[in-house]
């Protein structure tokens, strides 16, 4: 009789233990199913927003397709609907000058040398706006600090900046552009609390006074204020200019 016990609760025991690891090994595999449901939600987001887009980052799809999707270990399940709309977001890009946010500057040559928009070319003779007359926005030359900023009412995520040269063609004494620049960023714009964006990099800008620059950041800028600090020019501080940031759109 013992035996026959000893051997039923050897039975038993084994049974258990089968059972244990079956349960174990059970919700291991789902979690990894979970895991890989997660990801491939992630990837479908990317694959539909951004077609054709493979071997990327995140961020890197989102430099290249404007989309943001959150990481994989954010997701509370794998629900594909529920990943786009939590988790994923599609943006356009907008100029800060035709949305109208603020500008200022630390000087400015005279009233007519405030013409900063990108488009203005200071032809002459037609009716434009005396501060167009000149074709940029002219730093003032005895100006020991020239910046020129964008000062929104709310945080933007910054991207990019965009500079052109002075857009008359008569320029006197010469063609003009700023030749290279770093940006700042603030909240508040007191001193004190600026921060340099991309290390304090210095960004090369224009070689001549008409062809559009673009300077990509490394990464964005989440601030209300945007500053450019001129570095070089050609002959006078002078340019056009324009700053991008995202903007959401929901899906």
């Amino acid at each position: 009789m013992i035996s026959k016990l000893f051997v039923f609760g050897l039975l038993v025991s084994a049974a258990f233990s089968q059972s244990s690891t079956t349960a174990a090994v059970s919700s291991q595999t789902g979690s990894d199913a979970k895991q890989q449901q997660q990801r491939k939600s992630v990837d479908d987001c990317i694959a539909d927003r951004c077609p054709g887009l493979t071997g990327v980052t995140l961020d890197e799809c989102r430099m290249k397709c404007n989309i943001i999707c959150g990481p994989a270990a954010n997701l509370a399940d794998g629900n594909l609907e529920q990943v786009r709309n939590n988790y994923c977001r599609k943006t356009k890009l907008l100029n800060a000058t035709k949305f109208g946010i603020q500008v200022a500057w630390s000087s400015s040559w005279s009233p007519a040398s405030l013409g900063y928009q990108l488009e203005n070319n200071g032809l002459k003779g037609e009716a434009v706006p005396l501060n167009y007359l000149l074709g940029a926005w002219i730093a003032h030359q005895e100006d020991p600090d020239k910046w020129f900023e964008f000062r929104s009412e709310t945080i933007r995520e910054w991207v990019a900046i965009v500079t052109k040269g002075r857009g008359s063609n008569d320029s006197w004494p010469g063609p003009q552009w700023v030749k290279s620049y770093q940006v700042r960023w603030s909240n508040t714009g007191e001193e004190g609390d600026w921060y340099d964006v991309d290390k304090g990099k210095v960004f090369n800008a224009n070689t001549d006074n008409n062809t559009p620059v673009r300077n990509n950041f490394e990464n964005t800028v989440h601030a209300r204020i945007l500053r450019i600090a001129i570095k070089q020019c050609n002959i006078y501080c002078s340019m056009r200019v324009d700053a991008l940031f995202l903007s959401l759109i929901h899906i």
